[in-house]
């Protein structure tokens, strides 16, 4: 694969949609954030749809149609695990956007978009499924909250990416 095909997830306010905000306006990126209606707005929701019958290949395909770099913006339910190693197995490189969840939920709820429940429901899930979460994501794991509560900048983070890539 040519061309860089990212996966962000990660725990609930660690700045996922954010950094692929970022990727989209400064380094020319198609961002599709999965949370907020990316899959309808870059008309991708039926050949995501097929990953359970067909497998990654059509979606992967039609990613790779895109002139742009992609970046997949996913806080996937840890029940849908699954899909994501699909994804990786077609060539989408995962990357964890990890922090304490003390700290996760205090960015979360600034957001104020979601209850509360829906931040510790899928934190206690994340927390149950995280081995097996940790062997989809290996050593791509970033920490993008300080325990001071800063932010790690996204000049960091991208370089954290590609200087792996």
């Amino acid at each position: 694969m040519s061309k860089p095909l990212l996966l962000l997830s990660g725990l609930p306010g660690t700045g996922k949609s954010s950094f692929g905000r970022c990727l989209e306006k400064e380094k020319g990126f198609l961002h599709v954030d999965f949370d907020h209606g990316g899959l309808q707005q870059h008309e991708l929701e039926t050949s995501f749809r097929l990953l359970e019958s067909s497998g990654a290949r059509l979606f992967i395909a039609e990613l790779l149609r895109r002139r742009e770099p992609i970046c997949l913006d996913w806080g996937f339910p840890p029940r849908c695990l699954w899909i994501v190693r699909r994804l990786v197995d077609g060539g989408v490189e995962p990357w964890w956007f990890d922090a304490d969840p003390e700290i996760a939920k205090k960015y979360f709820l600034e957001r104020g978009d979601v209850s509360v429940s829906a931040f510790d429901e899928q934190v206690a899930n994340i927390k149950a499924a995280r081995e097996t979460i940790m062997e989809v994501f290996g050593d791509r794991i970033i920490s993008v909250l300080k325990l001071d509560g800063t932010r790690l900048e996204y000049d960091a983070i991208y370089a954290q990416i590609f200087n792996a890539c």
